[in-house]
């Protein structure tokens, strides 16, 4: 610190408690993130990135190309379907996840394709739906990641797809929304997590180790796992306020605007609200 230009336009920012929720956030069909996961790229059409991004070709040959706790997310959660932004560029693949550990070698991108290191099926244009498994109780034998290009004219920036969704919801017998209690649990174990002396002393290497952030995980989901039971009710109240002038109003300086229903769910489950410069 502090950052140089090139330094700034590479450092990837995750807030701690951000990731401990992220990763306890179980069995999921959808993830999005901004940045692609680290190695991810391996799965894909690497020569058509290249083509598209020349500028990543040092990267790529380098094994640094994408978040490193994108990646060990991608790996802990392994959805149905992942979807990223960042590098500006359409890309897809298929990761087949028990095969799928990223190696960080110094190679060429097209060395990369070696089957021996990550098996991919995929096209130019597009993932192989049918290689996605349509088992929707257990964990997907392979993730379809998608990135697309920004928005601009002439690019590929947008695309329809048809997910299937889970059975059981109770939102598909009624057209209100709903909290999810194993999101209200996570954000209860891990915000009580955070006040804790424990959690000041850790740093975000310690993320990076495979057993402490596995034995973490273990204890606070033994906590979630409790407190999910306990929250029911979850039909959202149809509450909306206007909390933030309109265009037609008279201007004011930037702010922070609190939101009635964040601050109501916040004192249901008893978690601090909303801290923009909460680390």
């Amino acid at each position: 610190l502090p950052f140089s230009r090139d330094a700034l336009t590479s450092a990837y920012h995750v807030k701690p408690k951000a990731f401990l929720k992220f990763m306890l956030s179980g069995l999921s069909d959808i993830v999005l993130t901004h940045d692609w996961p680290l190695g991810v790229w391996q799965s894909g059409n690497s020569a058509q990135l290249q083509r598209h991004k020349p500028f990543l070709k040092n990267d790529m040959a380098s094994g640094a190309l994408g978040s490193p706790l994108a990646a060990d997310a991608f790996k802990h959660l392994r959805p149905r379907y992942w979807f990223s932004l960042h590098l500006h560029t359409r890309f897809t693949a298929v990761v087949k996840h028990q095969e799928r550990e990223y190696k960080k070698v110094r190679a060429t991108p097209e060395a990369s394709k070696n089957t021996n290191e990550i098996q991919f099926s995929m096209d130019e244009d597009g993932f192989d739906e049918s290689e996605v498994s349509e088992d929707k109780t257990a964990s997907p034998t392979h993730t379809n990641f998608l990135a697309l290009d920004k928005c601009l004219p002439g690019k590929r920036f947008i695309e329809h797809m048809t997910i299937k969704n889970r059975a059981g919801n109770p939102s598909e017998r009624s057209m209100s929304l709903f909290y999810d209690a194993r999101a209200l649990a996570i954000h209860k174990v891990v915000e009580d997590f955070a006040a804790l002396l424990q959690f000041s002393s850790l740093n975000i290497k310690d993320f990076r180790e495979p057993q402490r952030l596995e034995s973490l995980l273990q204890e606070l989901s033994k906590d979630v796992d409790r407190i999910e039971k306990d929250y029911c009710n979850l039909e959202i109240p149809t509450n909306f306020k206007k909390i933030a002038p309109d265009i037609h109003e008279q201007s004011c300086a930037l702010q922070y605007w609190p939101n009635n229903q964040t601050q109501e769910i916040c004192q249901k489950i008893g978690i601090p609200e909303p801290n923009l410069l909460d680390k």
